[in-house]
């Protein structure tokens, strides 16, 4: 059970680290609105779930350190170098 809570969360947070690292092959025409894309699903879809999950425990699963947990402050990092709003 352990196992899977921490691959959900893994394979989320590289769906959106996916989509930052991808961004630099956007044409510079339309970067503006990919990025402003990324941004609007970073805060309405994937940022809720984790602030719900940390919300008591210091980890996302099992009581302690697991990858998952390793990609969010990747992922946390990615989003704040290209979205500074967004760590608030």
């Amino acid at each position: 059970m352990v196992q899977n809570m921490v691959n959900m969360y893994s394979e989320g947070l590289l769906d959106l680290m996916e989509m930052v690292m991808m961004s630099i092959f956007t044409p510079p025409e339309d970067l503006k609105a990919k990025l402003e894309t990324i941004e609007t699903k970073a805060i309405g879809r994937y940022l809720p779930v984790f602030e719900k999950a940390l919300c008591g425990p210091v980890f996302l699963v099992g009581g302690q350190l697991s990858v998952a947990d390793v990609q969010l402050m990747e992922c946390s990092l990615m989003l704040e170098e290209k979205f500074p709003g967004v760590s608030g």
